[in-house]
């Protein structure tokens, strides 16, 4: 698709004929190379954007440009666990940093970390939507809205200047700004950077001489400055104003919908796969009540003189002289257990079950302490929870305690 950049130079003013707005345009093709660009009125962007062209009605084709000096861009402490309470308290901390009424701005903010400083970017929420506004009479939706130095690539103790005609944009790691060319050289002295990179233009040699520790870097490009401001942008990075209540809306593509239609397909066998569990949950419960009257039939075939049964499974498990809880399974099913992960030299010592628990613990003699951690390892596979108490050397042997209950 087209890319279309606007960097906007005016407030949008509506009129009895229409908008008041100043931009300059840049529109890049599918290919990349540039289709046209220069500076323009509304009426001018009117002449220029076919409405009939879909692809300016999609947010992802459209970057705006704002110069810096349009807003405030601060570094605050955020207070809050996470990005919610952060985000509520942003205000707040940004309050204290502008005169204006915090109510009437809006605030764009990088990604939020608990324990980090956040860069804010503060713009009027009026020229803002003016200009929203403005692009929407003209059938544009706008998808990225930046200031123009966030364009600059920087690194850290670095400076990067754009020369831009009768100014200049300049950008650290931590600060930007927009100055007269000619205070440039007053700029650069207050930064006292080790290392300057300037495009767009040059300093004089009388200003190079007044920077005697820095190491001033010229770059070739930058004579174009809405080519090199698109040329450094990338989308998801820096700090896009267009968010919160100001986010684009998404725009459906033909693979979204497709991917609506599968959803929709696999929506309703869904729907299906539901009342199917249903109906199986249904049928299940008639079979469970069967089964649990079949084996109360069975119980009182084998003890006609019990006649209050509320739990098959229990009084079966008293009468046969053994307690089982609904959470574990039991002396003979541990112990059954244990005997099946016993293998080779084992010799058990000794055996005790405790009914209240559930719990059974052993004492057993191994040839050494690899086979006591297999014994272990073999329990755990057959779904036996064990904890090994003890392990001593007992002359050519090892005496091994283990506690035994059901993992399931």
């Amino acid at each position: 698709m087209p890319l279309l950049c606007l960097r906007l130079l005016s407030e949008a003013v509506q009129e009895e004929e229409g908008w008041s707005l100043a931009v300059q345009w840049l529109l890049q093709g599918e290919d990349g190379g540039r289709r046209g660009g220069g500076v323009t009125d509304y009426r001018g962007l009117k002449d220029l954007l076919d409405p009939h062209q879909d692809w300016i009605h999609d947010p992802a084709n459209v970057l705006l440009l704002v110069p810096h000096d349009q807003l405030l861009e601060i570094s605050v402490s955020v207070p809050g666990r996470n990005a919610g309470q952060m985000r509520r308290a942003l205000p707040y901390a940004v309050e204290e940093f502008t005169t204006a009424d915090v109510d009437s701005l809006h605030i764009a903010s990088e990604v939020l970390r608990a324990g980090h400083p956040t860069r804010c970017q503060l713009i009027d929420k009026m020229l803002l939507e003016n200009w929203l506004a403005c692009l929407r009479s003209l059938g544009v939706e706008a998808g990225y809205l930046h200031t123009d130095t966030e364009m600059l690539p920087v690194a850290d103790g670095e400076v990067f200047v754009l020369v831009d005609g009768p100014s200049a944009l300049i950008r650290t790691a931590t600060e930007a700004a927009t100055v007269d060319r000619v205070n440039l050289l007053l700029a650069l002295q207050t930064l006292a950077p080790a290392s300057v990179r300037i495009a767009g233009g040059a300093l004089t040699d009388l200003e190079s001489a007044q920077l005697p520790e820095t190491r001033i870097e010229q770059l070739a490009d930058g004579g174009d400055v809405m080519a090199f401001l698109l040329a450094a942008w990338r989308r998801g990075q820096g700090i896009n104003l267009l968010q919160g209540a100001y986010a684009p809306a998404r725009q459906d593509s033909p693979l979204h919908r497709q991917l609506w239609s599968v959803a929709a397909v696999a929506g309703m066998w869904a729907l299906v796969a539901w009342v199917l569990m249903i109906g199986e949950g249904f049928w299940s419960s008639h079979r469970a009540q069967v089964l649990e009257q079949e084996a109360r039939d069975v119980y009182s075939s084998i003890f006609p003189d019990d006649r209050n049964v509320r739990n098959v499974k229990r009084s079966l498990a008293a009468r046969l002289g053994r307690a089982v809880a609904d959470n574990d399974t039991g002396f003979v099913q541990l112990s059954a257990d244990f005997a099946a992960a016993l293998e080779g030299a084992t010799l058990v010592r000794s055996l005790e079950f405790d009914r209240q628990t559930g719990e059974l613990r052993t004492e057993v003699l191994l040839p050494d302490h690899g086979k006591v951690e297999a014994l272990g390892g073999r329990l755990k596979q057959a779904g036996v929870e064990n904890q090994l108490l003890n392990a001593t050397q007992d002359k050519e042997q090892v005496r091994a305690y283990f506690l035994l209950r059901s993992a399931s």
